[in-house]
Parts: structure tokens; C-alpha cells; sequence
């Protein structure tokens, strides 16, 4: 209070509220809850992995944060508002075969199935699910999303690489999403090949960052600068930049969507299980104070959740994908510590039905 006489006691009686932090991967996380029920701080792999292995962004989005989440638990929709037309017209790169599948031939699989079967798991953290989709040579190809409650998920990935997405409510209609990426510079068996988006005529805007914010060029004002003629001969939504055909879903709902009348199907299962598990927690809340229970607790390790993209062996079970149990898996954190597989002797596979 610099205005104030120095004999004021003004000062001692005005305390600022302050939260603990906690500054990794480039992101300035706090606690926001009662001081008596802090947990540990939820490590994802910040702490440990090389600062040019991880890349973090911010954009702001003008809706509710539950509705930016179900589209990020929503596999579905790649199927149909990130498609363009050139998709189904990629070649067969010999990747179409149970293993792990170029980035190339993802494109072709969303396209190809656009009615994945849902499959979903509790887990202590939240759930994770399997979106199951046939392929062209008639395989089973799984993508693997973990969410983690309340506000986040990690989305299914090609080895060696993991997006985390994070979506913090500023108000009732508005939200920041955060988006944590890793991926190492290269990977010893070259997983994916090129990047996902090399193969599409998508714009993406995590290199425009200022301030450590991505900046809005896409918005509701200019209707998402959509392009109708690219809509009618290229691709489904007509809108060039990537993450905005995300925005301009969830945004153009409203800022808080009446849900009253609306018809879930069979592909929203995760959708239904992400409201279930808020709505309860709210509840309890409401009814006595219950806290939903702490996801942290001092033997909970979040570095072990991670997502998972793969074409399955016949009889093979999705579940032990992208845990600690992977061999895959194994073998990127062994890259990461600098303990590398020579190129061309991928990690030994576990026989179907294992």
C-alpha cells in the first residue's frame, strides 16, 4: 500500500489469497482446493523428460469447458470432421497389418470405418477407452484414450510421442485448453513415419504462439473463415486449420449447451461415462461437502497412463497397451534414457492372447 502513512497497520490486516505452484514442461500448474486435502503434484512426464522433447500450448475457446472435453472424448468425430477428401485414396504402405501403422494409413483407417465400437475401462484415475475400427485388410485397429478427472485426456498416439490435453474453465463460457505434446527426435524403429498432419491439407497452429498463447485467426466473428468451394470439393468441414474445426463444433453449440433434449447413441459411451463420473462428484459436493476422492495419493504414479494406436494380432487384447506392460513402451523409455534398440530390431511382442 505504497499511498499509505508509514504508521498504517493497513497492511496487516489485508492479506492477498496466494495458491502453491509448480512450474514443469513449461506450464505453471496450482493447487486450488482446501489446504488440508493437497496432493502431490500430478507428474505426466514433465519432471523427467529433456525440455526439447515437450512443447506446451495454450488457446483460449467461448464455451464451457465440459464441452470442449466430450469432444476429446469423442473418437468418432475424426471420422468425420477432420476428414478431407484425399483420405481414402492413400496407398497401402505395407503398414496395414497387426503392428503399429504409418501416420499415412491412420488417415485411411478413420476414413474407411466411421463407426467405431466403443469399449471403456474403469480405472483409478478416471477410465480409459478403446475406439475399434476394421481397416481396408480387414484388421482391428485400436486407438487408446485415457481421461484423467476432471479436465484431461491423453489422446492415442504413435509410440515414442503422447498428446495430453488439459481444459481449465475461466468462467462458466469460457476456457483455456492447454495442450501438452512429447515426442522424441526420432524413434529407433521410426514409428509412423512422416507427422500425422504431413499427410493432410490441414494448417496447425502450435507454432504461432505468443506469449506462450496461440493466437485466434479462426473465430465465430469471421465464421471460422470457412470456405465453402473447399468444403464442397476437399474437405467435410471447409475450415483449413486443424484445431478450429474442433473450435467451431463446440463453440457454435453455445457457450453452455441445453442437453435436455438431446439422444446419446452407442458411440457416446465415453461421453456418458465422463458425465456420469462429474455429475456425481457435483452432487456429492452439493449434498455434504464430499470431495471427490484425490487421484494423487502418495503411491499413484500418472507418469504410467498414456494413449496407444495399434493394429492387433488376432486374439490380442487392447488392454495392455500403453502400460507398463507394453514392450513397446519399454522400449521408448529405454530410448528416452538413452538406452536405444538398434534400428531395425523392434522390442520383442507379446503372442496373441498374452
Amino acid at each position: 500500500m505504497p499511498s499509505e502513512p508509514p504508521t498504517s497497520t493497513f497492511k496487516e490486516r489485508v492479506r492477498a489469497k496466494a495458491y502453491p505452484v509448480h512450474e514443469s514442461g513449461g506450464i505453471v500448474w496450482t493447487y486450488m482446493g482446501p489446504p488440508d486435502t493437497i496432493t502431490p503434484f500430478r507428474d505426466f512426464g514433465t519432471e523427467s523428460l529433456p525440455a526439447e522433447h515437450q512443447l506446451a500450448t495454450k488457446l483460449g475457446s467461448t464455451c464451457n469447458w465440459v464441452q470442449t472435453m466430450e469432444g476429446n472424448v469423442d473418437t468418432a468425430h475424426i471420422s468425420w470432421l477432420h476428414m478431407f477428401g484425399g483420405a481414402d485414396d492413400i496407398p497401402d504402405d505395407g503398414t496395414d497389418k497387426p503392428g503399429y501403422p504409418s501416420n499415412a494409413m491412420t488417415w485411411k483407417f478413420w476414413i474407411h470405418d466411421r463407426a467405431p465400437r466403443l469399449e471403456v475401462q474403469d480405472t483409478w484415475y478416471g477410465f480409459r477407452y478403446a475406439g475399434l475400427r476394421t481397416t481396408p485388410n480387414e484388421h482391428t485397429n485400436v486407438r487408446i484414450t485415457e481421461y484423467i478427472f476432471p479436465y484431461s485426456t491423453i489422446i492415442a498416439a504413435v509410440p515414442f510421442n503422447t498428446r495430453h490435453l488439459m481444459v481449465v474453465p475461466v468462467d462458466d463460457h469460457n476456457c483455456w485448453r492447454y495442450t501438452f505434446n512429447v515426442a522424441v527426435d526420432a524413434n529407433p524403429q521410426g514409428y509412423g513415419g512422416g507427422p500425422l498432419h504431413s499427410y493432410s491439407p490441414f494448417e496447425t497452429p502450435f507454432t504461432r504462439q505468443v506469449g506462450g498463447i496461440t493466437p485466434r485467426e479462426y473465430v465465430e466473428d469471421n465464421t471460422y473463415l470457412i470456405d465453402r468451394e473447399n468444403q464442397r470439393t476437399e474437405t467435410f468441414s471447409g475450415i483449413r486449420d486443424f484445431v478450429s474445426q474442433d473450435l467451431m463444433v463446440t463453440e457454435s453449440m453455445g457457450p453452455i449447451y441445453d442437453r435436455s433434449q438431446e439422444r446419446l447413441g452407442t458411440i457416446d459411451k465415453a461421453i456418458i461415462k465422463m458425465r456420469t463420473l462429474l455429475i456425481r462428484s457435483a452432487k456429492g459436493l452439493a449434498a455434504d461437502g464430499t470431495t471427490p476422492p484425490a487421484l494423487a495419493g502418495p503411491d499413484a504414479d500418472f507418469t504410467t497412463l498414456r494413449g496407444a494406436d495399434k493394429i492387433l494380432a488376432d486374439g490380442e487384447d487392447w488392454h495392455y497397451l500403453g502400460t507398463d506392460d507394453d514392450p513397446v513402451v519399454q522400449e521408448a523409455e529405454a530410448f528416452q534414457r538413452g538406452e536405444a534398440f538398434p534400428k531395425g530390431e523392434p522390442a520383442p511382442q507379446p503372442a496373441a492372447g498374452e
